[in-house]
């Protein structure tokens, strides 16, 4: 049987030396613990009561044995959970290292997905802007919006092909943009004369379907105005976002120009929605237009 990349990932563990991973098991880790349980002769699993636990005892082990820590947690909270640990392994300097998972995309229903990275997080890592999407992702690309002295911005751009249905199978063709705006209003204003100025903003046709959102940090509800000449259309009373834990502003946002009409946008009001970000998610329903055969 081929190896997956669970089996090469636990075998480089075993080449690094590592002899015991710190860890609970999860949905989306699977793969990971079946390579751990056919390899429990050269390195072994210990299973704790909480994933906090785990991040705390590979620090631990890091400090006192001088080697390599690992801990292993699932996707989502499970991961959140290990930071505690990490935190404390960094303030030590004691190399420990975090394996988590990810949903499968067939549980999600986004089996295509982009990525860009902004920002490095002062405690390790980054963040940045992404697309996933149940349709293919057929292109993607970034444009930077930052400003001198000021944080990096950008917009990530996904063309997506949309399959329709309806007697034929035709292929339909939509631009989504995710982007990150600034803080300061005069910033705000910048980026977005920079995204409208952009390719492959700038020549697209007005009946092209495109939706635009994401974190704006639209604290006033003003930036419509500055679309709205573009031809873009939103809704003008937005769900309130921010913080996830008791939101009180419309910070995110959502527009849609050219082909695409909106049915409704919402707020995700899950637990998990209020746990994983400082933002809470919205939902948007949109309805591509008829396509007219040639």
């Amino acid at each position: 049987m081929a190896m997956t990349t669970a089996d090469v990932l636990v075998e480089r563990l075993i080449d690094w030396g590592v002899k015991i991973v710190f860890g609970l098991p999860g949905d989306g880790i699977n793969g990971i613990m079946e390579a751990l349980r056919q390899r429990q002769d050269r390195i072994t699993f210990l299973q704790v009561r909480h994933e906090e636990a785990a991040a705390f005892m590979a620090a631990g082990y890091a400090k006192y044995r001088g080697e390599l820590g690992v801990c292993l947690a699932t996707s989502g909270p499970g991961a959140i959970h290990l930071l505690n640990g990490l935190y404390d392994a960094k303030m030590d300097g004691a190399p420990v290292l975090a394996l988590t998972g990810q949903t499968y995309h067939d549980l999600v229903g986004m089996r295509y997905r982009s990525w860009f990275p902004n920002v490095d997080v002062r405690g390790g890592g980054c963040y940045g802007n992404a697309i996933l999407s149940r349709y293919p992702i057929v292109e993607t690309s970034n444009i930077d919006l930052s400003i001198r002295f000021k944080k990096k911005r950008s917009v990530l751009h996904g063309v997506i092909r949309v399959r329709e249905h309806d007697g034929e199978n035709v292929d339909r063709t939509i631009h989504v943009f995710n982007m990150h705006l600034g803080l300061a209003r005069y910033e705000r204003r910048i980026q977005l004369k920079k995204f409208l100025d952009a390719h492959p903003f700038q020549g697209m046709q007005h009946d092209t379907p495109v939706l635009v959102g994401g974190d704006l940090n639209d604290v006033y509800g003003r930036l419509g105005e500055l679309l709205r000449p573009a031809g873009f259309r939103g809704i003008d009373r937005r769900p309130l976002t921010f913080p996830a834990w008791g939101p009180v502003r419309a910070l995110d946002a959502v527009f849609v120009r050219g082909g695409v009409d909106f049915i409704k946008l919402s707020r995700c009001d899950s637990e998990i929605a209020r746990r994983a970000s400082d933002h809470r998610p919205l939902v948007a329903d949109i309805r591509l237009h008829p396509h007219h055969r040639a």
